[in-house]
């Protein structure tokens, strides 16, 4: 991920895309602020592939969820609400486990895009550890839509664990996610789901996008 600082103490990050290329995603975090919060942060999508202008998002939540089917219920598809700052936003977790070409002792890829993948190992540690879930011989793949770089500068990285939990099961079982839901947790090592910040704001954020269910 390439960053540079700019004049009055602003960061300046660029997200990675699938396959490694640029997003056009930008995010803006305030490292110093004498006037207010250094938690602020700007979302910002870049016109045109080199030289383009940064154009604000005034709804990150609509932006990553614009192209979702939302009357649609989807296997492999979870929504998380995460924190970025002091900014709560929606975001799309998809997931796909498919049977494995490898043989022998080989257990599997690990493909990861928007998330770590020690964060996604665990997950699937906790899993199979805690509920008999096994994914071996199975590849696994998670992408979170829209360019968004969970857990990157951000408090809300382990909040979306429960979606992709979810959503991975869902792809292994083939059982659909509701679409009026919304996940946030953190997973711990005993399977249990742990606290995470601001709960009540990303609550209020979840019910403004239409969810009427939160997990």
């Amino acid at each position: 991920e390439a960053c540079a600082t700019r004049p009055g103490g602003s960061l300046l990050g660029t997200g990675r895309g699938s396959g490694g290329g640029v997003s056009s995603l930008r995010i803006i975090r305030a490292a110093k602020n004498r006037f207010g919060s250094s938690e602020e942060v700007g979302v910002y999508e870049m016109e045109g592939r080199r030289g383009g202008r940064l154009v604000p998002v005034s709804d990150p939540s609509s932006f990553f969820l614009s192209t979702r089917l939302d009357d649609a219920d989807s296997e492999g598809c979870a929504i998380s609400v995460v924190l970025e700052g002091i900014r709560s936003m929606t975001v799309e977790v998809q997931a796909l486990v498919a049977w494995s070409a490898g043989s022998g002792a080989y257990g599997g890829r690990r493909i990861v895009d928007g998330i770590s993948a020690s964060r996604l190992l665990l997950i699937l540690a906790v899993l199979q550890k805690r509920y008999g879930i096994s994914f071996f011989k199975r590849d696994v793949y998670v992408n979170v839509v829209g360019g968004m770089n969970l857990g990157k500068g951000s408090k809300g990285g382990g909040g979306s664990d429960l979606a992709v939990a979810v959503a991975v099961v869902s792809s292994l079982t083939g059982i659909p996610i509701r679409s009026d839901t919304a996940f946030v947790g953190e997973c711990g090592l005993l399977g249990e789901l742990r606290p995470v910040h601001s709960l009540e704001k990303r609550i209020g954020e979840a019910r403004r996008m239409g969810f009427s269910r939160i997990v």
